[in-house]
């Protein structure tokens, strides 16, 4: 059973992330920061469908 990461809230000009404990410490053991989620999220290089009806944001990250 897979966990959710965030809760997504999107209007016409803002969109609001909700991290869930599981996707702060995800994030912290993997060292991204949040901008970069969120670019992700809000400009995906693609877009595929997931189980139950879920969208999967996909972009490459490159180290820096």
């Amino acid at each position: 059973m897979s966990k959710d990461l965030y809760n997504l809230k999107k209007d016409k000009n803002k969109m609001e992330i909700e991290y869930t404990n599981y996707a702060e410490e995800t994030i912290a053991d993997r060292k991204i920061s949040k901008k970069r989620i969120e670019s992700s999220l809000s400009k995906p290089l693609e877009i595929i469908e997931g189980k139950t009806n879920r969208k999967i944001a996909h972009k490459y990250l490159m180290e820096n």
